[in-house]
């Protein structure tokens, strides 16, 4: 079986049992810093002549998958999202690698609740070989920002409700008046 490489800028393809533990995953951060254009260039080039020769390798699928996720364009990331559900599905021995994938790509997307729920499963899911202290603390990271999101939509409603309370105080002063 193909190991896939976390380094999609890798030519490295090594056989390997489904034991991930010892390859490196990449920081949550590493999501926000895109390919140089001549890196993403190679990957799409790769993922092209495979696809054009009617077969296309799982490294050369992921690789491309990781590198449009971590384009600047939500339908480039929204593709590569496509590509790693694909993997997802049909590669059942990379589905727990897949899902911290999936889960830093709906986070770049902003599609936090669906990143958190990967993670919750990576949780219960102990010998996925992704670091467990950096499972927590990018689950807290968005745990965080859902609760800004959360602060900021009250804190509309609250306005809202104001803003209108002081309309019906303002109408019903002028009805007493006549």
């Amino acid at each position: 079986m193909t190991q896939i490489d976390r380094n999609p800028t890798s030519s490295r393809a090594d056989d390997s049992s489904d034991d991930n533990e010892g390859h490196d995953y990449p920081e949550a951060t590493s999501v926000d810093l895109s390919l140089s254009p001549s890196g993403f260039a190679a990957i799409k080039r790769q993922y092209e002549d495979e696809m054009s020769a009617g077969y296309i390798s799982l490294q050369a699928k992921f690789s491309y998958a990781w590198a449009l996720i971590k384009s600047t364009s939500p339908s480039e990331q929204r593709q590569g999202m496509i590509l790693l559900t694909e993997i997802y599905r049909d590669t059942p021995s990379r589905r727990k690698e897949c899902l911290w994938y999936l889960s830093l790509g709906h986070y770049k997307l902003g599609n936090l609740g669906r990143s958190l729920r990967y993670l919750e499963v990576l949780e219960q899911e102990r010998a996925s070989g992704i670091p467990e202290k950096e499972v927590r603390r990018f689950k807290g990271k968005i745990e965080a920002e859902i609760g800004k999101e959360r602060l900021v939509g009250y804190s509309i409603a609250i306005a809202g409700v104001a803003v209108a309370g002081l309309v019906c105080w303002g109408a019903w002063r002028r009805y007493k008046r006549t």
